[in-house]
């Protein structure tokens, strides 16, 4: 894709952070900024992890979750609408892919298929900060 990656970023802070409520505290929000930054310098498979990891703070904290919750239970479990949390899930899966080696292995031969691979990855670095945003600063 050709455009502007701190365009992408202003946009999502933009829209999501001014007049709302901050869901999240201070670390997932320093979290979200590093996928951020992360994206803008292309690395589109540590934007997608660090994201993650911001939306799980996020819901760790609205949940009180101490404990090894799974981050498929704090989403049933949050107070989040329905659209986002079939989005929040549909992101998880995607991670598990990457983060979990059997899911990795199963999917298609990846020296095959680099490209197609990096579009997938930068479209869903994407909208794993989207949600990120979204999660962090939320209105109900």
């Amino acid at each position: 894709m050709v455009y502007d990656r701190q365009d992408h970023i202003d946009h999502l802070y933009e829209t999501h952070s001014l007049n709302k409520q901050i869901e999240g505290n201070d670390w997932a929000i320093f979290i979200l900024n590093e996928a951020s930054q992360s994206f803008i310098h292309q690395a589109d498979l540590p934007t997608l992890l660090t994201a993650v990891t911001a939306i799980e703070a996020t819901l760790r904290k609205s949940l009180n979750k101490t404990d090894l919750a799974t981050l498929k239970t704090m989403i049933d479990e949050s107070s989040l609408n329905f659209e986002l949390k079939d989005r929040l899930h549909m992101l998880r899966k995607y991670r598990n892919q990457w983060v979990h080696q059997k899911q990795l292995a199963e999917k298609a031969d990846i020296t095959t298929d680099i490209y197609q691979i990096e579009v997938e990855l930068e479209d869903m670095a994407y909208f794993a900060l989207k949600c990120g945003y979204e999660c962090v600063y939320w209105q109900e």
